[in-house]
């Protein structure tokens, strides 16, 4: 299948994983074009997802698998706005959500006051709550620069410009380096962390299509991402829930949720029964 497509350029650079130089007038030459193979209990469940990029952008993922006895296609498409930003004190949304479109590839979230709602600046520090209390607002001067966040290659990374501290949940993160899924990571003033991989999410998404509808459903959990300024939760810290923080974040990546969302409708509704006083 893979010599039908390009015979010049296929090889197998590991099991199920393809790399092929594009030389059709219909690819970008200094595209690679990789297609991994991943097979379920019979070759009906077999999917595949396709990625073609260059060496700067994400061009394009395709997602290949089978639903009934149809074939079914479905492509990554970049959204005009690549992420949303929300603003938590407590358990409480503060403001309105602010959009990053794709003009806008980094982002900064400060604490200052900038009144102008431009694409590539969100200031937190003219935002009012009535509720505030005396710990959110000693809490909301530290911030400073706060967290640069931007977006290359199918790759999301996180910057801390603060003087203070920020943390990162992060699943995508997480299964990367190995960690429990629920781990919290610390960044400090001008360190950085790669928040999300778009070809991990695909593998993740390729392998759940065989494990039904509730199992693709999860990874929405992927495609968001929190960040708590100055102090920070989770097992090593008296706060156990990103709630119980004063100031953060929360990040919702498009792309991967939109590409969820397509999936999720050619895949139709779940299997498992459910009543009304289940």
């Amino acid at each position: 299948e893979i010599s039908t497509l390009f015979p010049q350029s296929a090889r197998r650079t590991e099991e199920n994983v393809f790399v092929c130089f594009a030389d059709s007038e219909n690819v970008n030459t200094h595209s690679t074009l990789i297609i991994i193979t991943s097979s379920g209990s019979s070759q009906r469940c077999q999917s595949h997802f396709i990625i073609l990029c260059d060496s700067v952008l994400l061009v394009s993922l395709f997602l290949f698998f089978f639903s009934g006895e149809s074939a079914v296609s479905v492509p990554y498409q970049e959204p005009d706005n690549w992420c949303s930003v929300f603003y938590y004190e407590l358990n409480n949304r503060v403001g309105d959500v602010f959009r990053a479109d794709n003009r806008e590839l980094s982002i900064i979230i400060d604490g200052f006051t900038d009144p102008n709602a431009s694409g590539e600046r969100f200031s937190l520090g003219l935002l009012s709550n009535v509720g505030r209390n005396s710990t959110i607002e000693n809490t909301r001067r530290h911030i400073g620069r706060g967290v640069h966040l931007y977006y290359i290659g199918g790759e999301v990374f996180a910057e801390c410009l603060s003087e203070s501290s920020i943390f990162i949940q992060s699943r995508n993160a997480n299964l990367m380096n190995g960690f429990h899924m629920q781990t919290v990571c610390k960044l400090t003033n001008g360190r950085n962390l790669k928040i999300f991989n778009n070809q991990q999410f695909a593998m993740q998404l390729n392998e759940a299509v065989h494990h039904g509808y509730e199992a693709v459903y999860e990874l929405t959990k992927q495609c968001t991402i929190r960040i708590s300024f100055v102090k920070g939760w989770g097992a090593e810290y008296h706060r156990q829930d990103v709630t119980s923080t004063p100031c953060w974040i929360e990040v919702h990546l498009h792309g991967p949720l939109q590409w969820l969302d397509n999936v999720l409708v050619k895949m139709g509704s779940p299997n498992t029964a459910i009543g009304s006083v289940s």
